[in-house]
């Protein structure tokens, strides 16, 4: 299988598949039914290549393996490529276009620049508002990741909610560890209001899976430093609690969940690891009662308003549910959705119907929080 540039998305492989993996994409997400076969692998963006399925993918710095796993997409197309038998499936794509997997929104457009020292894209389209602004952190267990990667997420939150969306390239393990990634967030949410002029009352921040759990914890630190705090925030799918100490980490909800459940149980059966917390945290730093690292420890006490949306087939689910009854406790303001029948981030796949809803719902929230409605 050889992706030669761009963003790989979702691909979907059948059996027998050997040979080997080349990628330079800025981040993927392979999924294979049956056995699978791998000689060597490249990766010039290094872990920034993510596999689900019977795989092992040895990079430069580091190894990853995860158990079976079969996707299929909802009732809105496919987003991925089926291929049975021995294939090689060529990607061209660069970073002007959609890939293969995920469409951008029409007339969708990003521009490089840095917020705090840290490469960002800014993406916009045409309904996007100059002055309603969503600072956005991505998911990836702080690991894996980018803007790019991103991008068609990010084109279709931008077109239905009309904001103008910031999204940071912040440091990831494991070669940056906590609290790089909380630094990264602090500087470009800071750097919104002192460099390019913005209030905090025009700034929501938000963020998916580890970038939910940055989120939260950015408004942690900005409380804590007496900052202007953003307007609003929204979560998808948030690891509030990395130390995964919920009731639905578990090998049920882990087989539910296409995206992130064959990586937990390898590393619950093969590394015999609980969590995946010491991927970004040094051993020594490990404290699940830190609300800097696990949010739902936290006291939100003057958080601004709050929406978090969950897929309620997902092995995060916990983690939102604690959030809810900690809001609930702090006298934040909130709106909640459980998604039925549906993953982790779902939403990284823009086109979909529930994706389309779930970004009119985050929509609907913002513009009760910034400026007027859209």
């Amino acid at each position: 299988v050889n992706s030669d540039t761009g963003s790989l998305g979702l691909l979907t492989l059948g059996n027998n598949i050997t040979g080997s993996i080349t990628s330079t994409a800025s981040f993927g997400i392979i999924h294979t039914e049956g056995n699978v076969g791998i000689g060597t692998t490249t990766t010039a963006a290094s872990r920034k290549l993510t596999v689900a399925g019977a795989l092992e993918l040895t990079t430069a710095d580091t190894t990853i393996g995860t158990t079976n796993a079969t996707f299929r997409r909802g009732n809105s197309g496919e987003a991925f490529v089926d291929a049975p038998g021995n294939v090689q499936i060529n990607i061209d794509s660069n970073d002007n276009q959609t890939n293969a997997f995920f469409s951008v929104a029409k007339d969708a457009k990003y521009q490089e620049l840095t917020l705090g020292g840290v490469p960002t894209w800014k993406v916009t389209t045409p309904n996007s508002d100059p002055k309603k602004i969503l600072l956005f952190f991505h998911g990836g267990a702080y690991m894996v990741g980018s803007p790019k990667a991103y991008y068609p997420m990010m084109s279709y939150m931008a077109d239905i909610t009309g904001f103008t969306v910031f999204v940071p390239d912040y440091r990831l393990a494991p070669e940056n560890l906590f609290p790089s990634q909380l630094e990264d967030g602090v500087a470009t949410y800071k750097a919104l209001i002192d460099d390019h002029g913005y209030s905090s009352s025009e700034i929501a921040i938000g963020g998916d899976s580890a970038g939910g759990n940055l989120s939260l914890v950015t408004f942690l630190k900005l409380r804590e430093l007496n900052e202007a705090l953003p307007a609003a925030m929204i979560c998808i799918s948030p690891w509030a609690d990395p130390a995964a100490t919920g009731e639905s980490y578990n090998e049920e909800m882990a087989d539910k969940d296409p995206l992130i459940g064959p990586l937990f149980k390898k590393i619950w059966s093969k590394f015999n690891m609980k969590s995946a917390i010491g991927y970004y945290v040094k051993k020594e730093d490990v404290d699940q009662s830190n609300p800097l690292i696990c949010p739902i420890n936290a006291d939100f006490s003057g958080c601004p308003p709050v929406m978090i949306q969950v897929g309620a087939d997902e092995l995060l689910l916990s983690d939102s549910r604690s959030m809810i009854k900690v809001f609930e406790r702090d006298d934040v303001i909130h709106e909640y959705k459980e998604w039925e029948n549906l993953w982790h981030v779902f939403q990284l796949d823009g086109e979909m119907e529930e994706s389309t809803k779930s970004f009119e719902m985050f929509r609907d929230f913002l513009n009760s929080y910034i400026g007027t409605k859209v």
